[in-house]
């Protein structure tokens, strides 16, 4: 080494003076030079690349990714022979790290192995369709990041030279095989090989690696056919989004696994032998085919911090399902269970169940039992009634019931943290005020649309229901003919948007809840929208004037005839406002709204707009005018 770089010493000498004419010229074209017909940028000018060369001499690090670059700069195996008039070439390194990411090289040359103390080398998201023989020369090299490039067919058994390889990633390639000498890689801890074409694992997958002392950290692997043997190997994480339809039971083997994700896959059943991982926190079985009931020893996996199963054909789970006492998050979602296991309420540690698009008709009594339960999604399933299930989840935050067949009021906890409830598309015609009480420190976001409403407790909106917590409302959707004038003063503490849509309110009713000035409208002050489509106004609400904050305004489908009279400048912060489909004859001064932006006024019986001159005069600055 020392004396090649003397050598180097001598050649620079004779052509320092070329060199740095050729800079000269550069000087003022490099760095900001455009993008030329080749695909490089500027940061792949020649001064640029000078500089990142001298740095790598200096430490040994070369990077220069995304340059545009689209061949393999050959300059990298003779950087020294590049040495800078100020610069010391005995005072160089050998190259350990390369990253060559984010440009479109096409092929490294077999040359490549001149680099013979590289550690570290990176390529992804280029166009490398194959590896020089050359390239499995590179025997220091412990970090190989080869991922999303166009690698294809089997990859050659020279993988084996690679011996000191830990990190190897060549995820979203095209590779159909791997080949068995992988398997002997002594040091290898993370694999990424997701989202390739890869139909099977080697033979020797489990059998060859036995004898291997290092940890495997992580598989991430996509495949078609997971027939392969795994065997002794610690893993951290293992990834799967393929179309496995079967796993072997030499999985069992894998005695220290803590992670297995083999989502989006085509299992249709589990080996036994998976039960015996034992060391397993999280297991990801999500998007398959699996059908029917899973195993008891599903209970063997006491370890358990997360288990998802969605999106499968599930019709049942074990009672061993309980003896999961560590299990923190269950996921259960889309499958077809239509019931949920008594020991469920054993799951002391479970914060989050996702169990929605199943076939639930009731829960457990015991679900009570779950008192860390924090979210809970049900929606999209057959629940008829809830007795007091929910009553003592005082941890809930998050619960949704949408999509059911309720048509009573579920007991929501007491002194929970609860923080929103979605309670639409169901059957409700009545809300239980008392339940309601329960949780009125808490609720957010209160979403009851799409029922059979007719009425709201008197006192839901007063200041000691929701104090100054509710922000979101929505009761769109409903037989609704009135509000009680408490939800306007809701307006005054938090309540910001305001849904009404498909109720039958008319303007008394409305002036009713929101109050008539200069009466209690204007406590009305933290409102920014308000949705009152498809309902019965025939004449605007003088009340709607008096809410500060606004700015959404949607009267759409009504049965306005006109707009004459209201205080429309009042309305200093409305952007949107929609009044089609109504009746309409004049939008009167509607133009004198300082903010507004956006006006639909189509389907009316208009016969004439502002003019632009009252528009140019009130300064409306309307980009959105839609009329038909």
């Amino acid at each position: 080494m020392t004396d090649r770089r003397n050598g180097m010493s001598l050649r620079e000498a004779i052509r320092r003076n070329a060199r740095a004419q050729q800079q000269q010229q550069n000087m003022d074209v490099d760095v900001f030079a455009p993008r030329g017909n080749n695909g490089a940028s500027a940061s792949a000018g020649p001064l640029a690349m000078a500089r990142a060369y001298r740095v790598a001499r200096q430490s040994g690090q070369l990077n220069i990714s995304s340059r545009g670059l689209t061949a393999f700069p050959k300059e990298i195996l003779r950087l020294f022979e590049l040495v800078e008039e100020d610069e010391k070439s005995w005072e160089c390194v050998p190259l350990v790290k390369v990253d060559l990411s984010y440009n479109e090289i096409a092929s490294l040359p077999d040359e490549i192995q001149q680099l013979p103390e590289l550690t570290s080398f990176k390529m992804r998201h280029n166009s490398l369709h194959t590896l020089p023989s050359g390239f499995f020369e590179l025997s220091a090299l412990t970090a190989l990041d080869l991922s999303n490039n166009q690698l294809a067919g089997a990859l050659p058994d020279a993988f084996g030279k690679l011996v000191a390889l830990r990190d190897l990633g060549l995820e979203r390639n095209k590779i159909s095989s791997l080949p068995e000498a992988i398997c002997q890689l002594p040091y290898l801890e993370v694999l990424r090989v997701d989202e390739n074409a890869l139909e099977s694992l080697p033979n020797n997958f489990a059998s060859e690696t036995q004898h291997v002392d290092a940890k495997l950290e992580e598989i991430d692997m996509r495949i078609k056919s997971l027939e392969a043997q795994l065997d002794d190997f610690a893993i951290s994480q293992a990834k799967s989004h393929n179309s496995i339809p079967s796993i072997s039971d030499e999985i069992g083997a894998l005695t220290t696994l803590t992670s297995l994700k083999l989502c989006q896959n085509k299992l249709v059943e589990l080996p036994e032998a998976l039960f015996e991982l034992t060391a397993l926190t999280y297991l990801d079985l999500s998007h398959n085919q699996l059908q029917g009931s899973l195993s008891e020893r599903l209970g063997n996996l006491v370890n358990l911090k997360e288990l998802s199963l969605g999106t499968n054909r599930i019709q049942q789970l074990p009672e061993s399902l309980g003896q999961l006492s560590n299990l923190e998050v269950l996921r259960l979602e889309e499958n077809k269970m239509e019931k949920l296991p008594q020991s469920i309420g054993n799951l002391r540690r479970l914060n989050t169940l996702v169990a929605h698009t199943n076939s639930l008709a009731t829960l457990p009594s015991a679900f009570s039992s779950l008192r860390c339960l924090q979210m809970l999604d049900l929606k999209k399933n057959f629940l008829e009634a809830l007795a007091d299930q929910l009553a003592t989840l005082q941890s809930l935050k998050f619960l949704d019931l949408r999509q059911n067949k309720l048509t009573g009021f579920p007991q929501l906890p007491e002194r929970a943290t609860l923080d929103q409830v979605f309670l639409g598309f169901n059957a409700l015609s009545l809300i239980d005020e008392t339940s309601i009480l329960r949780a009125k420190d808490s609720i957010t976001v209160l979403e009851l649309r799409d029922n059979k409403l007719s009425t709201l407790p008197v006192n839901m909106g007063s200041p000691y229901c929701f104090e100054t917590t509710l922000i979101h409302l929505n009761l769109s959707k409903n037989h609704l003919t009135s509000l009680p004038s408490a939800i306007g003063r809701l307006a005054a503490l938090q309540l910001q948007l305001l849904r009404i849509r498909k109720n039958q309110l008319t303007s008394a009713a409305v002036e009713e809840f929101l109050g008539t000035p200069p009466g209690d409208a204007v406590i009305c002050s933290s409102l920014k929208e308000l949705d009152l489509r498809n309902n019965l106004l025939a004449e605007m609400p003088t009340s709607i004037s008096a809410l500060p904050k606004l700015e959404t305004l949607l009267l759409s489908f009504n049965k306005l005839e006109t707009l004459d009279g209201f205080l429309w400048h009042k309305l200093s912060k409305v952007s949107v406002i929609s009044v089609s489909d109504n009746k309409l004859r004049s939008l009167g001064q509607i133009y004198l709204v300082p903010m507004l932006a956006s006006l639909s006024f189509e389907n009316n019986n208009l016969t004439s707009v502002p003019s632009m001159q009252e528009r140019r005069n009130a300064q409306c600055h309307v980009t959105s005018w839609k009329r038909r």
